[in-house]
């Protein structure tokens, strides 16, 4: 439920440009790692291998946060609000080891969001291309991927984003239900539901009060209430939940629940800098068949994720540039026209120059030396300019080793341009990473590619936070 919508906390109180889209703001590597699911050692809620059903989810809120102002020294309030809609079709397959978590294999139908954040409207949806999605399970959790097509970043945002099912039937702690039973939620129900990380305190207490009749059939009512404080990343949250769940008393499957709460987002002195009220709803069907997701459309599937299949295609429409990379880089910032990737031990920084603006690689180079020279860098060693053709492709390079802040470093430098559009590209890495990764960053940049950038929407000034009556006085 709060598992996207906390994600919107975390930008706002960051301080980000708003009209960027959000999923740019909050990539990490939780996108890779989705859940961490145990399997086999607990009831999962009516669900097992060779299981078939289709999920409808959909979750409407409003809300506010906080954000700095222009001077850094005071808050404005940003006020957001949306509604969501999901639909797909999932079947579970066994793993390779039996007695491990399965893989999911999941066919979506419909993908809507419909957000304004701070006055700016944002719409995102299912790209044709994209809908077979295959999760796997891997050491910590399960790795998203398509086998049909590369993933991009808002792919990635959306479906890190939808409740995981095999985390979010822990809620149902055993197939023999009966009714005036009482019980705590398990930890892992809630976070998955409420999007936290860790839970620090408080729980949710069940309770099945009854039968309900829904379409002539009777369903378990389960009600679930409470409130929990948790962190999702440097993110601090108090989630106050309201639960009803449904389950069939004949297989003890979970059918339906619908979670209406608050999130508060809580700053370092337990401040509340911002508030989201959700109201959330998910539809599990059990399906007889599905010709989509057959023993045949399984058989076809990949072994397993290959580097090719978790490759991503990384677009940015108000830079108008594309590359292609591994999950190994993070875009951890956009700031004007540089976009700023991480990885373990290396980042670098591409600059996306203005039509006809790039810089020659002699021009780029003689900056580079300056700005070293004015930083009293210690250099090594140097390889010279190196300038070629590839395909459509003008690229220049040069590198520089010496020490950055007391480390061994690689400087390593890119110019690369195609027609009248261009960009710079600046690398750091420790010495010691290996070159594997700097021939990977390498093929990043020759990867990239320009098209005629889209001009993003004036952000909405955020107003400012009401005065307290203390303020007044």
């Amino acid at each position: 439920m709060f598992a996207n919508l906390s994600k919107y906390h975390e930008s706002i109180a960051a301080g980000s440009v708003l009209f960027i889209p959000v999923h740019w703001l909050v990539l990490s590597v939780s996108l890779l790692l989705v859940s961490a699911s145990t399997w086999g050692a607990e009831y999962q809620g009516g669900l097992k291998p060779g299981a078939l059903y289709r999920v409808t989810n959909q979750s409407d809120f409003t809300g506010w946060g906080e954000v700095p102002s222009p001077d850094g020294k005071s808050a404005q309030r940003s006020e957001f609000s949306g509604k969501s809609k999901v639909v797909y079709r999932e079947r579970i397959v066994p793993g390779k080891n039996s007695d491990g978590p399965p893989r999911l294999f999941r066919l979506y139908d419909l993908i809507e969001y419909d957000r304004n954040i701070g006055g700016n409207a944002e719409k995102a949806g299912l790209r044709a291309n994209l809908k077979r999605v295959l999760l796997d399970p891997v050491d910590k959790g399960y790795v998203i991927y398509s086998p049909d097509t590369k993933l991009q970043y808002p792919d990635l945002a959306m479906l890190d984003e939808h409740v995981h099912l095999l985390d979010l039937v822990k809620f149902i702690p055993s197939a023999e239900l009966k009714v005036g039973d009482v019980w705590d939620a398990d930890p892992i129900a809630l976070a998955e539901l409420t999007g936290v990380d860790q839970i620090e305190s408080g729980s949710v207490r069940c309770k099945v009060e009854g039968t309900m009749k829904i379409k002539d059939r009777p369903f378990l009512q389960i009600s679930g209430v409470g409130s929990i404080v948790g962190t999702n990343g440097p993110i601090k949250s108090r989630n106050n939940l309201r639960i009803g769940l449904y389950v069939d008393p004949e297989n003890g499957q979970f059918s339906r629940m619908r979670a209406v709460g608050t999130q508060e987002t809580l700053s370092p002195d337990n401040r509340v800098v911002g508030n989201i009220n959700v109201d959330y709803q998910v539809l599990v069907e059990p399906l007889q068949e599905d010709t989509d997701l057959n023993d045949d459309a399984v058989a076809k599937l990949p072994a397993e994720p290959t580097e090719a299949l978790l490759a991503l295609d990384f677009e940015s429409p108000f830079h108008g540039i594309r590359l292609q990379q591994s999950r190994k880089w993070i875009l951890q910032r956009v700031d004007g026209s540089r976009l700023y990737f991480a990885g373990p031990d290396i980042s670098f920084v591409i600059t996306a120059e203005p039509k006809g603006e790039t810089p020659t690689p002699k021009d780029f180079q003689t900056e580079v030396s300056k700005f070293i020279a004015d930083q009293k860098l210690e250099v090594k060693e140097s390889i010279p300019l190196d300038e070629q053709k590839e395909g459509e492709a003008s690229l220049a390079h040069f590198q520089m080793k010496g020490k950055v802040r007391n480390r061994p470093s690689i400087l390593d430098y890119w110019v690369v341009v195609r027609g009248d559009r261009g960009a710079t590209v600046a690398v750091n890495a420790a010495e010691s990473v290996p070159k594997e990764l700097i021939d990977e960053v390498s093929q990043i940049v020759k990867s990239i590619t320009f098209f005629e950038p889209v001009k993003p929407p004036t952000p909405t000034p955020p107003k400012s936070p009401p005065e307290s009556k203390e303020e007044k006085k």
